[in-house]
């Protein structure tokens, strides 16, 4: 809303660098330990071979969440985003229509006609959504269309241009504002002769 679109840009780069970092890392922490981290959740109770069953079918799933982390972290950070820049009605539509097509549709067709995937199906079908997902908010985010939306009036766009980019500094708390103005009353000016200077208050 502050019509500083460069700079916008240059926030999302650096939350798409954060976001990406992040769950590449937890991509390679699924890939390489995927047996172990199963494991943690089977105790001694379990007799072993239902315990390498249910180490073999957890860490299949962990290869396909492994394999969509960083398009996720593409996917996330790019429709929020477009989101922030009030492009929200294309974003919602597709959203909901790659979701119906592919986590509804092409998880229900692997499962009837690929039953030997078993639960695999599903979770190759959300891989095939967040990896599209991902690619589609990128390229609509890259298009620069949201660089038009205009979500404020010329008076609050002008306010919002000279807003600071930082975190406003929180409200004072009523209280302390009222004992600031007793203090500074009691006090004086602080100039010549007052109390930084060692002298007395002039007031």
């Amino acid at each position: 809303g502050a019509g500083r679109p460069d700079i916008a840009v240059s926030r999302v780069r650096i939350a798409l660098t954060l976001a990406v970092g992040y769950m590449t890392v937890c991509a390679i922490v699924f890939l390489s330990a995927r047996s172990s981290l199963v494991s943690v959740f089977i105790d001694d109770t379990v007799d072993p071979r239902t315990a390498a069953n249910i180490i073999a079918i957890g860490s299949g799933m962990l290869v396909w969440a492994a394999l969509f982390q960083t398009m996720d972290a593409v996917g996330i950070v790019y429709t929020g985003a477009l989101r922030g820049a009030g492009d929200t009605v294309w974003p919602g539509i597709t959203t909901a229509v790659l979701s119906w097509t592919l986590l509804v549709g092409l998880g229900w067709f692997l499962v009837v006609r690929f039953p030997g995937l078993s639960s695999e199906g599903p979770w190759i079908a959300a891989t095939a959504y967040i990896v599209l997902f991902g690619v589609v908010m990128a390229v609509r985010f890259e298009r620069g269309g949201w660089r038009k939306i205009d979500l404020l009036g010329d008076i609050q766009h002008e306010a919002a241009r000279h807003a600071p980019l930082g975190p406003a500094p929180p409200a004072p708390d009523g209280s302390a504002v009222v004992r600031d103005m007793v203090e500074d009353q009691i006090q004086g000016p602080v100039g010549p002769g007052g109390p930084d200077s060692g002298g007395s208050s002039t007031a």
